[in-house]
C-alpha cells in the first residue's frame, strides 16, 4: 500500500509542472512553414483605426469601420486588392527570412504607419504581416488578432517587391517616399 502512495506522491509534482499556464502561445504550423508555403495570399490597404487618427480617405464611404476587416485591434484593412498569383506567392515566400536571420533593414526611429497587410492562408486559418513601407517595419498578427512576438516572426527582405505589389494592387494610391499619402 505504501509503494503506490509513494509513487503517486512523487509523480504528482512532475505532472503539475508540465502545465501550460503562462507559456508562450504555440501554433500547430510553424511560422516559417506558414509564410513560405501559403495556400493563398491576400493584399489589403492597412491603416490605424479612426480612434488612433487613422485616415478615412482610403475607406469605402458606405461601410462603417467596425464592418471592415481588421488585423488585430490596431489595424483596419479598408480595401482588399487582388489575390496574389502563384508566381507572386513564390517570390514573396523567397523573401521571407526566419527570425534567426539578421534583420536586413537598419532600425529607424519612426512611428509605425501601416500601408499594406498581407494575409497568408493555410487551410481555414491565416496570419497577417502588416507592413509600413516608409520605415520597412513589420507587425505579425495571428488569426486571433494577437501579435506574434518579433523574436518568433521573421522578416520580409525584398522591399522593392513589396512596394511593387502595393502599387500593382492599388494603382490609384499615391506612393510617395515609400509610403502611401493619406
Amino acid at each position: 500500500m505504501r509503494i503506490p502512495s509513494l509513487a503517486l506522491f512523487l509523480a504528482l509534482p512532475a505532472a503539475l509542472s508540465c502545465s501550460a499556464t503562462g507559456a508562450a502561445p504555440t501554433y500547430p504550423t510553424p511560422h516559417e512553414v506558414f509564410f513560405r508555403h501559403p495556400d493563398r495570399v491576400q493584399i489589403f490597404l492597412a491603416d490605424h483605426p479612426s480612434s488612433w487618427g487613422g485616415g478615412r480617405s482610403t475607406w469605402p464611404e458606405d461601410i462603417a469601420e467596425e464592418d471592415l476587416p481588421h488585423s488585430g485591434p490596431t489595424y483596419v484593412l479598408p480595401r482588399e486588392g487582388p489575390e496574389l498569383t502563384a508566381a507572386q506567392r513564390k517570390r514573396l515566400a523567397a523573401t521571407y527570412l526566419p527570425p534567426s536571420a539578421p534583420n536586413p533593414f537598419p532600425p529607424r526611429k519612426c512611428m509605425f504607419n501601416p500601408d499594406i497587410a498581407l494575409r497568408y492562408w493555410r487551410g481555414k486559418t491565416y496570419r497577417d504581416i502588416v507592413v509600413c513601407l516608409g520605415c520597412i517595419k513589420f507587425a505579425f498578427m495571428d488569426a486571433d488578432g494577437k501579435p506574434i512576438p518579433k523574436e518568433h516572426a521573421g522578416y520580409l527582405e525584398d522591399y522593392l517587391f513589396l512596394h511593387e505589389l502595393a502599387k500593382e494592387a492599388f494603382p490609384d494610391q499615391d506612393l510617395s517616399h515609400g509610403h502611401f499619402k493619406r
